[in-house]
């Protein structure tokens, strides 16, 4: 499903042309915030396991075992 700039949803994606931007009118500005955080987040733990000199392979967490 794609936003469209009157609040509306389609089910195919529209090809628009210039001046394409990634802001809240176009449904991207506050799913950016988002996504932003969770990847600045992931990023400093990468760091700090490597600063620490752990491996940054991820966890073999099970549902039984976390």
């Amino acid at each position: 499903r794609y936003p469209k700039p009157d609040g509306t949803v389609c089910q195919s994606k529209s090809f628009v042309g210039e001046g394409v931007k990634l802001d809240c009118a176009g449904g991207c500005g506050a799913v950016m915030m988002v996504t932003a955080t969770f990847g600045m987040v992931a990023a400093a733990r990468a760091v700090e396991r490597r600063a620490d000199g752990r491996a940054l392979r991820p966890s073999r967490r099970t549902p039984g075992n976390a």
